[in-house]
């Protein structure tokens, strides 16, 4: 593992010896004022900004400066404490590392006006669900809408 210059509990470590193994540079760890690790990697597109891991023994949140997603250790149901603090680790790690490989799409959909009423995280090899029910919702709220979508490298156009 890599020396990260801070105490870590097994949790954490497991976390970075997953993204240690595959040899990402410049990474930042560090404390939050909650003393939750936050581990950070600089993004080339200025929209994403960054992705970072915030580290809980419940939770990891990734996010970025567009939007963010949730792996909760209470998902997993049926299986002991430990087991699915592993699975939240391994699905977050891994999902950490295919933001930065450009396998994540992040996307913001604007009313007209170019205000943002949503945003959303999703992978580049699933398709996106229609759900009519929520879209004419939107458009009954807001009107016509159109979405921008990011990975690690840029806009998707």
């Amino acid at each position: 593992m890599k020396d990260h210059h801070i105490q870590l509990s097994k949790w954490e470590k497991d976390f970075l010896d997953r993204i240690d193994a595959e040899n990402i540079d410049n990474l930042s760890t560090k404390r939050n004022d909650s003393n939750l690790l936050l581990v950070t990697k600089s993004c080339p597109c200025k929209n994403i900004e960054y992705i970072t891991a915030c580290i809980s023994d419940q939770e990891i949140i990734l996010t970025c400066k567009i939007s963010h997603k949730h792996f909760d250790s209470t998902a997993w149901d049926g299986k002991s404490f430990g087991v699915n603090q592993r699975q939240m680790i391994g699905k977050a790690a891994i999902e950490f590392l295919d933001f930065i490989s450009g396998k994540i799409i992040v996307s913001q959909v604007y009313d007209l006006q170019k205000r943002v009423i949503g945003s959303g995280w999703s992978r580049m090899d699933t398709p996106e669900i229609d759900n009519e029910e929520y879209e004419n919702l939107i458009k009954e709220i807001y009107g016509e809408t159109y979405k921008k979508e990011w990975n690690w490298d840029g806009e998707i156009k």
